[in-house]
């Protein structure tokens, strides 16, 4: 479970709209995390409020990162180990 993938989906063009965009071009993790089934109340109220809330696919999209995260972490501290420090 959980892995690191390029965008499953760029004719959506979900990253360039983001803020993430700028720093993954200046070599900046910018990671996204999105379960690409946005439901058609996403940000109409009255209904998207907490009531309807999908609980469980929120708390699988969130370990679905434990293991993609750990190894950037890796990455990123085998990386620093190999850099003089000033």
């Amino acid at each position: 479970m959980g892995q690191l993938v390029a965008d499953p989906h760029p004719s959506g063009a979900f990253f360039p709209a983001l803020r993430q965009l700028c720093a993954g071009q200046k070599g900046v993790v910018a990671h996204t995390v999105s379960s690409f089934g946005l439901t058609q109340d996403y940000h109409r109220p009255p209904s998207d409020d907490v009531e309807h809330i999908d609980f469980t696919h929120m708390e699988q999209a969130i370990n679905s990162m434990v293991v993609p995260v750990k190894w950037l972490r890796i990455q990123i501290s085998n990386r620093n180990a190999g850099r003089k420090k000033p």
